[in-house]
């Protein structure tokens, strides 16, 4: 276990080695923190009679050994934390909290998919390397406890403080074609999306319209993500990554225009000459989203 504080109060939270087997420990690819903007809040999808087990450890097992053995799957288990049912003092210090990390913050998700709306859009790998999330235990006729509930707005403040932004906490079903994470959870998601602190998110503004093009095989200019909470989005210049803050619609055509006379004269874009923006390689890209095809 380790302790984390969070919003002033030190949890301690349960890590893979509480509970994962040395012979089929929890692997993945590392995400890119700077793209996460999204805590997604799950359940298991189980029956409706399913009863959430006490002994979390062991579901965990047995729920990484089964993702493991599934020809279809051969992955691990996909969530960032699960959420058990059993119940919480929170007048201890540290309180001792029922959250288990699974892939945790420094192994990319496997549970979102994203195949609604504006979610879709994104090229592989898709949500999963935009997002984060977490799997509360419970089913229709176990409903979410008021213990899981708060520990869930732990969740999203801790993951507030890794990512460095106020992320944008939403049901699953937002992002997938799924009734996932049921009607109760879904209608705490308010309660959930507000931190101990009392801080809410900003809503997303509405994206500005941006044209795709490719030269050569690669990408001239894209965006690939929104910065939760403010008009910043995360844009793809001939393969490099960059952060740029978009004022007005000619504000972004002039990063456009910008941007394909990096790719004509055949200039790469760097930290120099792309402002004080952090930009990635195009190895670091190819990497995140798989290779650009002409």
């Amino acid at each position: 276990m380790r302790t984390v504080t969070v919003a002033g109060k030190r949890l301690l939270i349960h890590e893979r080695e509480d509970w994962q087997l040395a012979s089929q420990p929890v692997t993945g690819p590392e995400p890119l923190p700077s793209l996460v903007h999204w805590a997604v809040i799950h359940w298991p999808g189980a029956s409706v009679g399913w009863i959430p087990p006490s002994d979390v450890a062991s579901h965990l097992r047995w729920s990484q050994a089964m993702y493991k053995a599934d020809p279809n799957r051969g992955y691990s288990y996909g969530y960032g934390f699960v959420i058990g049912p059993n119940p919480i003092d929170w007048s201890k210090d540290p309180v001792q909290t029922d959250i288990w990390e699974v892939r945790g913050f420094d192994i990319r998700i496997a549970s979102n998919d994203g195949d609604n709306g504006m979610y879709g859009e994104f090229t592989n790998p898709n949500f999963n390397g935009r997002s984060n999330s977490c799997q509360i235990m419970a089913s229709e006729n176990h409903p979410a406890t008021n213990d899981q509930i708060l520990q869930a707005r732990y969740y999203v403040a801790m993951s507030d403080d890794v990512y460095g932004e106020v992320l944008q906490a939403i049901p699953h079903r937002v992002s997938d074609a799924t009734s996932c994470p049921g009607n109760y959870i879904t209608s705490k998601m308010p309660v959930i999306a507000t931190r101990p602190t009392g801080t809410v998110p900003v809503p997303i503004p509405t994206p500005v319209p941006v044209p795709s093009t490719k030269k050569k095989g690669r990408t001239v200019y894209a965006v690939i993500a929104h910065v939760s909470g403010t008009n910043a989005y995360v844009v793809s210049i001939d393969g490099g990554l960059s952060r740029q803050t978009v004022r007005t619609p000619n504000h972004m055509k002039s990063i456009i225009d910008a941007g394909a006379k990096f790719v004509e004269s055949g200039t790469v874009a760097t930290d120099a000459n792309w402002g004080t923006a952090p930009v990635k390689t195009n190895a670091q890209l190819d990497d995140f989203m798989g290779k650009l095809t002409a």
